[in-house]
């Protein structure tokens, strides 16, 4: 996923592109004209003085008919002046309406509080037992592992248990946080639909109307961050390419460490060109530029808004990287060092030393791979609130979204299958729809989203059926190893977070 590859020369480049540009306007002005004129010559003769008089007398008439005149072109070039005035103040309103959007900067907070979650009922005793024996099975069954944690909620009872270890000689616990990779992205699609019912914008509306005056944006290269819908953003149809961290360098190595990091920064990232919009194609890229959207179309951070119009009204708790400082009991990241660009081995990522490391340079892996991850993967949460997120989300009697956007969203899958995770699914906005063949031979479909890389893997679902959501995550990449269950040559993969999960819904299904 990422290879991280320091140059030794890392210090002299920061400082070479760490510099911001700025626009000026230069104002001129020109002096003003003086005018002289000549004094008049006095008459000569008395003789010619009376003839002046009577001229004087004709030019006295003419004078106040030049007054009137002068009168009326005054009251007309007041009004003029006034209508001016109101011209310039709605100009001057609706450039401070344009010039109010600002790119946002990012400023860290403290994580949410995670502890068990307290008041729901329980499953009976037998699902209970059937749920332990479920995660057990599928978890020890993988070859490589460290630890497990799986929550199942049907909105009033709660189960939740773990397996192994959240670091070396840690055990796991339902109160430690881990990270949920792209099982986010539910939490992204839930939070512009809720900004479309509150009027903010609209599906149809697209990058170039949204992110109008937004800095970052306005620097992409339009044949690589081309102009695209809501729509097609939530549905990956847009045609951008993912972003490309696989050969590491000075753009990867620029954006994990420089000062002052914001998102658009990693957009940076994405180098192909855009393809005609219509196709699905898995790309962060998207995700990443919906978060732009909500931001900056709020004006609020992606963190503060997911608390303030998501998470606080239901009580869940969940914080963004790299926004959200990371708690002291986070399960730590394993996995195979070489995909990381590290030397052999398997083990905690935070530990792990990239090649081509300058000496004594200390990597901040959760900062790195949160600025990676942002709004496309970058959720810390339990399966506790996970389980209960999927449900406040996606069931009928959830209350994340108005039922019309509910509705909208889990009926946004298109027709055409693709390939997610190695399964055959259907994609909506950002969610998938899966269906599968339970022990006992039922089709089963669920809505939800994986999630893995980084050293964490993720499986989110609801059932529509059962009317029940599952969340079962590990600080290992479990998504990449085959589990026990399925039928892996008709396609049916399954690993050992897959086999947990449907574990979890059969020991329901059995035991009713």
């Amino acid at each position: 996923m990422k290879k991280l590859s320091y140059l030794a020369a890392l210090l002299a480049f920061l400082i070479a592109c760490g510099g911001g540009d700025a626009d000026s306007d230069l104002a001129t002005s020109s002096a003003g004209k003086t005018s002289t004129s000549n004094p008049t010559q006095a008459a000569a003769t008395t003789t010619q003085a009376a003839a002046t008089t009577t001229q004087a007398a004709a030019t006295t008439t003419q004078a106040a008919a030049t007054t009137a005149q002068a009168a009326a072109t005054t009251t007309q070039a007041a009004a003029t002046a006034t209508q001016a005035a109101a011209t310039a103040t709605q100009a001057a309103a609706t450039t401070t309406q344009q010039d109010s959007k600002q790119m946002l900067s990012v400023v860290k907070v403290p994580p949410p509080d995670f502890t068990a979650t307290k008041g729901f009922g329980r499953f009976t005793s037998a699902e209970e037992t059937a749920f332990a024996a479920a995660v057990s099975e599928h978890f020890y069954s993988a070859d490589i592992r460290m630890g497990i944690s799986a929550a199942i909620f049907d909105g009033q009872n709660l189960w939740s248990g773990t397996e192994g270890f959240a670091r070396e000689n840690v055990p796991m616990q339902v109160e430690t946080p881990l990270s949920v990779m792209s099982s986010s992205k539910t939490f992204l699609s839930a939070l512009i639909l809720h900004q479309i019912d509150e009027g903010l914008y609209g599906l149809n509306d697209r990058l170039s109307e949204l992110l109008v005056g937004h800095s970052g944006y306005e620097r992409l290269n339009p044949a690589i961050i081309s102009d695209a819908t809501v729509e097609e953003l939530l549905l990956m149809t847009a045609g951008h390419a993912d972003k490309d961290t696989s050969a590491g360098g000075r753009n990867l190595n620029y954006v994990v460490t420089k000062p002052n990091w914001v998102p658009v920064d990693t957009l940076t990232l994405t180098t192909d060109m855009a393809r005609s919009p219509g196709a699905f194609e898995y790309s962060n890229t998207s995700s990443y530029l919906l978060g732009l959207i909500a931001q900056y179309q709020s004006q609020t951070e992606l963190n503060a808004l997911y608390q303030s119009e998501l998470l606080e009204r239901l009580s869940i708790q969940a914080g963004l990287r790299p926004v959200v400082e990371i708690p002291d009991n986070m399960a730590l990241p394993h996995a195979d060092f070489t995909k990381y660009g590290g030397a052999p081995g398997w083990g905690d990522l935070t530990q792990m030393v990239p090649l081509g490391t300058p000496p004594g340079y200390k990597m901040d892996y959760f900062e790195q791979d949160g600025r990676l991850a942002w709004s496309a993967a970058g959720i810390i949460s339990t399966p506790e609130n996970m389980a209960r997120w999927a449900y406040e989300l996606m069931s009928p009697n959830g209350t994340a979204l108005s039922d019309a956007s509910r509705e909208l969203l889990t009926t946004s899958f298109i027709d055409k299958p693709i390939t997610l995770s190695g399964n055959t699914q259907k994609y909506g906005f950002h969610i998938a729809q899966r269906e599968y063949k339970l022990a006992d031979g039922t089709m089963f479909v669920t809505h939800g989203h994986p999630g893995g890389g980084g050293g964490y893997g993720s499986v989110l679902y609801y059932s529509p059926v059962l009317d029940i959501a599952v969340s079962v995550v590990a600080n290992s990449e479990l998504g990449y190893q085959r589990g026990q269950c399925g039928d892996f040559r008709a396609g049916d993969y399954g690993n050992p977070l897959v086999c947990a999960a449907r574990g979890l819904f059969e020991s329901v299904t059995s035991n009713r």
